[in-house]
């Protein structure tokens, strides 16, 4: 035993017990051994209390105990969380900024188990960076909790899972794995491009319709053939599934980008309008909302300006040497958000500088030259006439 430890050690013997001698013995060599068994037991229980995770009381403070968000061993335990406890466990994993947001809609374990990307922007997670990590914190979360764990020999899993790995279990894999992995994904949205053709409506898998009839009649077809199945890697029944839905909301979005591009590149004078079982059918939106957005869209845009004459509005406004400065730099998103171009979103670096571009003009920052072509327009023609603060 230490010096320091002999030192602690005389500090607990002195402040917590005085070995008194014993009254039923007036022998002092009996005397002498009960008090070195005392002291052995008080030494033994001072030891105990100094391991780590030791719930053995300190001077009558009882240790902590450990906190359940810290070891998830069974499934159960997500389930049994409350809403305190999955605050807790955001703010461990470095999102406190989403605390509040899950707080406010009452987010418990169970719910925390069937929360998907959409639902996080609905919840007002704002950016796809966060929602990305938030989605892979979570299903790395569940995957601990069901012992889901890759071994470091192998890379395997210890137990079968029916879900989509994440990124980071992707990256265990051996290439031999990943590559069946893929193949098997691909094959799969293979098979639902033949069930939901592009050139047909993509369907709304609701309650009690025959759209989710048809799902689960799929979903049933490719989970009893072994060349769509990977259980150990997880591509069994709601893994299928979950590519489905995936599928069909990348299609949508990708289908409304089609319309809104489409309108952007039409004439100004153009009065085109989509029928209302098209508009009703965007997002469950009522008829009417997604022609208000379209034509909100393709105000931001001025049909004289050509990309060259943008870009040249865009580096007067901001006094830079050339166009990929802008590009590299921040001051695009900061641009959407001084004019409110919030349907900008997801779009390339050119057509935000078109928008912009046209908001400059409009809104007197950037004043043209009376005799220059709109079309045709130089840095000599352009001239500053606000300070834009960003």
């Amino acid at each position: 035993m230490t010096d320091s430890e002999d030192d602690q050690y005389c500090g607990v013997l002195d402040m917590d017990q005085k070995i008194p001698p014993s009254p039923g013995h007036s022998s002092e060599g009996e005397t002498d051994k009960q008090a070195d068994e005392e002291v052995r037991g008080i030494l033994s229980k001072w030891k105990k209390s100094k391991r780590p995770g030791s719930a053995v009381s300190v001077k009558g403070k009882p240790v902590e105990k450990k906190s359940k968000i810290e070891s998830v061993d069974a499934e159960d335990d997500v389930n049994e969380w409350t809403v305190e406890d999955v605050q807790k466990w955001l703010n461990v994993k470095g999102f406190k900024e989403e605390c509040e947001l899950f707080r406010a809609e009452n987010i418990c374990g169970k719910a925390l188990r069937a929360i998907e990307r959409a639902d996080l922007k609905e919840m007002g997670v704002k950016t796809m960076g966060r929602r990305i990590l938030l989605i892979e914190e979570i299903q790395a979360l569940l995957g601990s909790s069901c012992n889901h764990t890759a071994t470091e020999s192998d890379h395997s899993f210890s137990k079968p899972m029916d879900r989509l790995l994440t990124h980071s279990e992707k990256k265990k894999l051996t290439m031999e794995d990943k590559g069946i992995y893929n193949t098997k994904k691909k094959m799969i949205i293979s098979e639902v491009c033949k069930e939901w053709p592009e050139d047909k409506e993509t369907p709304w898998f609701g309650k009690n319709t025959t759209d989710t009839g048809k799902l689960v009649a799929f979903v049933d077809r490719l989970q009893s053939d072994e060349r769509f199945t990977y259980k150990k890697y997880g591509l069994g029944r709601n893994a299928i599934k979950e590519m489905v839905l995936t599928h069909m909301r990348e299609r949508r979005r990708a289908q409304k980008d089609a319309k809104l591009h489409e309108s952007s590149a039409s004439p100004a004078g153009s009065t085109s309008t989509v029928s209302a079982d098209d508009s009703s059918s965007n997002n469950g939106s009522p008829p009417g909302l997604f022609d208000k957005k379209r034509m909100a869209y393709v105000s931001y845009f001025n049909p004289e300006l050509t990309q060259a004459s943008c870009d040249c509005i865009v580096l007067v406004a901001l006094d830079k040497p050339s166009i990929s400065n802008v590009q590299r730099s921040k001051d695009l998103e900061k641009l959407k958000k001084l004019f409110g171009l919030s349907l900008l979103r997801g779009k390339d670096k050119n057509t935000f500088i078109r928008a912009i571009a046209s908001a400059l003009i409009q809104h007197a920052y950037v004043e043209v030259d009376k005799n220059a072509e709109l079309a045709n327009l130089s840095r000599d023609q352009l001239k500053t006439v606000k300070k834009l603060e960003l």
